[in-house]
């Protein structure tokens, strides 16, 4: 008896490239600031990529330059360049990296080195979904590119889009290694003009990049501003070990971690730093503050800070302590936790129970030390918070 169903055919899905680009510019990050961490972070990659690709090709160009990323604003032409003297791409990565949505230049690099090292490289490269470039275009009716490639041979590009789902390319004029990225602000977005504003920015998500950011402005009258300062730290406080520290370097991270500013005398009752590298890695700075937080029973209360490779992704993170903990104050930061692809929010993942397991475990045990050690330290700490933890 013959089978008269017919032979099963395969078909790829279609996508509106356009409608896809307002989708992933409008719909997948939930505040404009992103856009600058998102072209940071990538910059930071491209210099970390240049570095690695130093060890293993001894023809790359640009090896005597020192790394730097390069935020400019020019007030009168309403533009704002983020430019890298990184790895730079060719014309035929360009084209790749630039005009497929979600294709990752980062996670290509990242496999490639895996085989060529048959392991996990030693690389902390951030960006991984190959969307955070278009954020871009939440801010701007117009970006271009000009890029150079580190390899030898590798012509320049100029690389220019409106967002409408198309692009131009063509051959560009940057004369050294690295890609400087165009922003053409929108007129609804040109409150990034302001070079106040944009250190705000640099310092709240990118403060701990690595490598130097530099901001500078050009006014309207031509005369540049704050040339050659670097507004970020380029050093994380956790990654530093607790033997190198004072307490007054600690004193003043609890004060950045209290919002900067903090009264006469407020220092914290118990303090812990964590570094850990399994079951899970991740590296944490703790403080028990001197006087209980107003917001601790507001909607709105403050928890951990939450960073994936030294860049802040939840400024409130409620899941890595349980509720009656809530009065810990300080910073995660971790490699391996699965982020959504806007790297705004956390995906529940074994990764993230292992974090909360391991720092719950350390801060109940700090506790229990300040209470042997420092009977009357732990008093003034039960007065402050010893409803919580009898909530627990």
């Amino acid at each position: 008896m013959s089978d008269d169903r017919e032979t099963p055919t395969t078909h790829a899905f279609k996508a509106e490239v356009a409608a896809v680009l307002r989708l992933v510019t409008n719909s997948l990050y939930t505040n404009r600031d992103i856009f600058l961490r998102e072209l940071v972070s990538n910059a930071s990659d491209a210099l970390d990529k240049a570095r690695f690709a130093a060890l293993v090709e001894p023809e790359l160009e640009g090896k005597d330059l020192a790394p730097k990323i390069l935020v400019q604003i020019d007030v009168a032409a309403g533009v704002v360049v983020v430019e890298d003297n990184g790895i730079g791409m060719s014309a035929a990565e360009a084209e790749r990296n630039l005009g497929t949505i979600a294709h990752s230049g980062t996670l290509e690099f990242l496999q490639q080195a895996a085989k060529n090292r048959e392991g996990k490289p030693d690389l902390d490269l951030i960006g991984q979904f190959g969307v955070g470039f278009y954020s871009g275009f939440m801010v701007a009716d117009r970006i271009v590119v000009e890029t150079r490639s580190a390899r030898p041979g590798q012509a320049p590009v100029r690389w220019t889009s409106a967002g409408d789902g198309s692009f131009e390319m063509s051959a560009g004029s940057r004369s050294e290694r690295g890609t400087r990225i165009a922003l053409h602000l929108r007129d609804d977005a040109k409150e990034y003009l302001d070079r106040w504003r944009l250190q705000q920015i640099i310092k709240r998500y990118s403060d701990y990049v690595l490598h130097p950011i530099e901001l500078t402005q050009r006014d309207e009258g031509g005369e540049l501003q704050g040339a050659g300062e670097q507004v970020n730290a380029a050093k994380a406080f956790w990654t530093r070990s607790a033997k190198e520290l004072t307490d007054a370097d600690y004193q003043e991270f609890y004060t950045h971690v209290m919002g900067g500013f903090v009264l006469p005398g407020d220092k914290p009752l118990a303090r812990l730093h964590v570094g850990m590298d399994a079951p899970i890695q991740f590296k944490s700075v703790l403080f028990v503050p001197g006087h209980r937080p107003m917001d601790l029973f507001g909607e709105d209360s403050k928890h951990l800070r939450l960073y994936a490779r030294r860049v802040l992704v939840m400024e409130s993170c409620d899941k890595l302590l349980p509720s009656y903990l809530r009065f810990f104050r300080g910073v995660v930061d971790s490699e391996d936790l699965p982020l959504n692809v806007s790297r705004e929010t956390l995906q529940e993942h074994h990764s993230l129970a292992a974090i909360r397991r391991q720092l719950t475990r350390k801060a109940l045990a700090l506790l229990a030390d300040t209470a042997k050690d420092d009977p009357e330290g732990y008093a003034k700490l039960w007065h402050e918070f010893g409803v919580f933890l009898k909530e627990g």
